[in-house]
């Protein structure tokens, strides 16, 4: 099985798209969230591990976004 695919969306709270990422590479993501100055937004993540295989999850600030997405990239 290969890496999972993650797609990250933060959203504003009036729902109006702010950024959008996407990557396999996980140190991606996560510098990615590092950097992201917005305060009052919504974290979107989907991680795809293969077909039929997925976890998401609406977070609401970085603390659970970046425990989710250790949980969510945890190897067996």
């Amino acid at each position: 099985m290969g890496k999972p695919f993650i797609h990250l969306e933060i959203v504003d709270k009036n729902g109006g798209m702010v950024r959008k990422v996407a990557s396999r590479k996980s140190k991606r993501i996560f510098n990615f969230i590092k950097a992201e100055k917005n305060k009052d937004c919504v974290f979107l993540v989907k991680v795809n591990y293969r077909k039929g295989f997925t976890n998401k999850g609406e977070y609401h600030n970085r603390k659970d976004l970046i425990h989710a997405l250790r949980a969510f990239l945890e190897k067996d």
